[in-house]
């Protein structure tokens, strides 16, 4: 990768590049968090007492095809593999250290996610591949940053993302669920970067499938600090693309039942707005501290299932008008309505989340 697509604070490809007063570029998020606690560029020395960066668009639109024409390819031996973090039915994700080369700088380690598949072939892989290529540039969707392929054949290919050291939000919030910190003011800031990304899902054309707050991963957190809060929507292994169809009907895989609209339950439609529908209930998974959708239910789908489709809803968990405000809830409640059509758009929900 060219030099000057690495931002020199963090040493990674930029993905929102600002140009400053000293005339470099540099991730706006890093330039930031530097002047917080620096008064010079870090490229020059010279006096920089605030970013008031601009956007560079042109830069970023040179990342951006650099990285789908030479999307990287990770030797094995650039790999080391560390403890298993997580598992599903489709892959086993491990926390990994990657040695990063760059020509005329030397090599530095960083801490990656490496995502084994077990049940995809080559094809399928690929496929994955330019759809994490297509999407790694949003600033919360997660970053993908190459695919090692397997040192034998009886192995399976490493996907390779950012890493999140603080975990999936799932595990965040039941972490956080006895203690004030989580504030609602954070689960507001989470719920609209979950929006955002899913936003820029939709608009790539792409049916996640599987949102949940388990495939949501959280990167930043300061509980003195709202707006200091990261996180971004990961896991597109049920991903489809829509390719300009308002819906597509998927048979014979896993799906996730508690997240799934009535018209998904029923015929297997995805769209658009069967993301919607599980938005509405990761909300709910969020606001009550991270509890199983009908956990009354949890031993007993198919009444689950009887129930949805007969038109029953999650209902606003006890003590969230206190602890969150109904506003919080009252978001979630049009992605939940039966009606695909009289579901809200992402858009909308962006709309809506902003004004609360």
């Amino acid at each position: 990768m060219p030099v000057d697509f690495l931002c020199a604070i963090t040493l990674e490809p930029m993905q929102d590049p600002v140009v400053c007063a000293d005339g470099h570029s540099y991730e706006r998020a890093a330039i930031e968090s530097w002047l917080t606690s620096h008064a010079t560029s870090p490229k020059t020395g010279a006096v920089l007492d605030h970013a008031n960066g601009v956007p560079n668009h042109a830069l970023r639109s040179r990342i951006e095809a650099w990285r789908v024409e030479h999307f990287r390819l990770i030797r094995s031996a650039d790999l080391t593999l560390g403890a298993q973090i997580g598992a599903g039915s489709f892959n086993t994700v491990f926390q990994a250290t990657l040695v990063q080369r760059v020509t005329g700088r030397s090599a530095v380690s960083i801490t990656v996610a490496a995502a084994r598949r077990w049940r995809a072939d080559e094809a399928a892989t690929m496929d994955e591949v330019k759809l994490l290529v297509k999407l790694s540039g949003h600033p919360h969707l997660v970053r993908f940053l190459g695919l090692c392929k397997p040192a034998s054949a009886s192995d399976a290919p490493l996907v390779i993302t950012e890493f999140a050291p603080l975990g999936s939000l799932s595990d965040f919030v039941e972490l956080h669920e006895d203690d004030d910190e989580f504030s609602s003011a954070h689960k507001h800031t989470v719920l609209r970067q979950i929006c955002r990304g899913m936003h820029g899902l939709a608009e790539a054309g792409i049916v996640h499938r599987d949102l949940a707050a388990r495939n949501v991963l959280v990167f930043a957190f300061d509980p003195l600090d709202t707006f200091a809060t990261r996180v971004k929507v990961a896991d597109f292994g049920l991903s489809i693309d829509r390719y300009g169809a308002t819906y597509r009907t998927v048979d014979g895989e896993a799906v996730p039942l508690r997240y799934m609209p009535p018209e998904a339950l029923e015929r297997r439609r995805f769209s658009e707005k069967s993301d919607v529908w599980a938005f509405g209930v990761t909300a709910w998974e969020i606001l009550t501290g991270g509890k199983i959708p009908a956990f009354h239910l949890a031993d007993d789908d198919a009444r689950f299932v009887d129930k949805v489709v007969a038109g029953e809803r999650l209902a606003q968990p006890p003590g969230v008008a206190q602890a969150c405000g109904t506003s919080l809830f009252a978001a979630g409640r049009p992605a939940r309505r039966h009606g695909r059509r009289l579901r809200t758009s992402w858009r909308s929900s962006r709309s809506c989340l902003c004004r609360r």
